[in-house]
């Protein structure tokens, strides 16, 4: 006898589980906690097997008959229903997984582990992904983007202003189009053809001194009026130009005083390659001196209120405003104070390149020319640091020329 819906609501437990037959292969399991499940019964092979249709009252008897008609088709076919479901399942997992957001969250997170991304870099590519991309690429599988679908949505970032946005956007897709091709899920990069549509707008350099400026500078940082570690800061970044924040959040522990060497690890550099700076002995005598004020301390710079944390970059361009340097110099500035002298003075540009840590296309090449060229970086430094110390003597725009050297 066919089942009703009227017959099933009205079935209740009983001590054994027990079942109610509706025909077809079709009956409805109730067991003894209550629950109703829809069971179709077939053979296949000569062999009876269960299928699981699911339970009542999600599914109601209109579906459970459909979906056991299903059944059936595919058991004349030979195939089983059982087996066929996980199959489905397993296809519609696997283009989940082919979607451009699901690439895009994978290649972000295995690239934050390998290339120890900073907070700051890590909260900016999810911001451009979720804010710039998944509302327009999320659903789509990338294998089916072209540079066709990423051109409009670049550009209209463009057209609100947000030039660098774009460009950073362009650039994260290109990233996660060279992992998806890498991992079978895409046949090409369809973002780096794009770089020239969508450029990063020409960067605004930092205030900094010209060469002639540093005389001046030299003596009102002698002069300075506050604490010794400030200024000491300021020299260290005139004398090895780094960046602000590798020499603020230095620790001791980098330094090898008798070797003459600074070590930076990988985590704390930019671009994310070790970094090796020679120090010449004036930066070696300025840091044992440092190190009588902070040497029990973690870091060469400890922070004026808390001594376990480093100094901030707003110490040093409180520093400079105080000296008179408002609006002509900040801290990052020296990079190019020291930057354009040297290319001035005739030194080679791989050389300056290599101590300002700008890394190459080949990250290969790279490691292996930052470690080349550490001795002519040595004399490059010494020399640089002998100029700063001629610098501080009345005669000293009478002998710039002295440290020139040739091509």
């Amino acid at each position: 006898m066919p089942l009703t819906d009227t017959r099933i609501r009205a079935a209740k437990p009983l001590d054994k589980p027990y079942k109610i037959t509706d025909g077809g292969g079709l009956h409805l399991e109730v067991r003894t906690n209550g629950k109703k499940l829809w069971r179709y019964r077939f053979r296949l092979n000569g062999r009876e097997n269960v299928f699981a249709i699911g339970d009542y009252p999600n599914k109601l008897l209109v579906t459970a008959r459909a979906e056991r008609d299903e059944a059936r088709k595919l058991v004349k076919q030979g195939i089983n229903p059982a087996h066929d479901r996980r199959l489905r399942r397993l296809k519609t997992s696997h283009a989940a997984k082919q979607t451009f957001e699901a690439v895009a969250k994978e290649w972000a997170e295995e690239h934050a582990s390998e290339r120890n991304w900073s907070k700051s870099y890590s909260d900016t590519v999810t911001g451009v992904l979720e804010q710039e991309l998944f509302p327009h690429l999320g659903p789509l599988p990338i294998r089916e983007i072209k540079a066709a679908h990423l051109l409009p949505i670049l550009r209209a970032i463009q057209k609100r202003g947000a030039r660098t946005v774009a460009a950073r956007a362009r650039f994260i897709c290109a990233e996660i189009w060279r992992y998806a091709v890498v991992t079978e899920r895409a046949d090409g990069d369809v973002a780096t053809p794009l770089r020239d549509a969508v450029r990063m707008p020409l960067a605004k350099h930092h205030p900094h001194l010209k060469r002639g400026e540093l005389p001046e500078f030299l003596v009102a940082l002698a002069n300075y009026p506050g604490r010794r570690e400030t200024a000491m800061a300021l020299k260290l970044l005139l004398l090895l130009f780094p960046r602000p924040n590798e020499l603020l959040r230095a620790p001791w522990s980098e330094f090898d005083l008798d070797e003459a060497v600074w070590r930076i690890p990988a985590a704390r550099m930019k671009m994310r390659n070790d970094h090796v700076i020679p120090l010449p002995t004036q930066a070696v005598e300025l840091l044992r001196g440092l190190k009588v004020f902070t040497g029990e301390y973690v870091y060469l710079f400890p922070h004026r209120d808390d001594r376990k944390r480093p100094m901030t970059d707003a110490a040093l361009r409180q520093a400079l405003r105080l000296m008179g340097y408002r609006g002509r110099l900040v801290p990052h500035g020296f990079r190019g104070t020291a930057s354009t002298a040297l290319n001035e003075m005739n030194y080679r540009s791989e050389w300056i390149e290599s101590q300002l840590a700008h890394t190459e296309g080949n990250s290969s090449r790279a490691a292996y020319n930052h470690a080349s060229y550490i001795d002519q970086r040595r004399q490059m430094l010494q020399e640089w640091a002998d100029l700063i110390d001629q610098l501080t003597k009345p005669q000293s725009t009478l002998v710039l020329g002295r440290f020139a050297r040739a091509a």
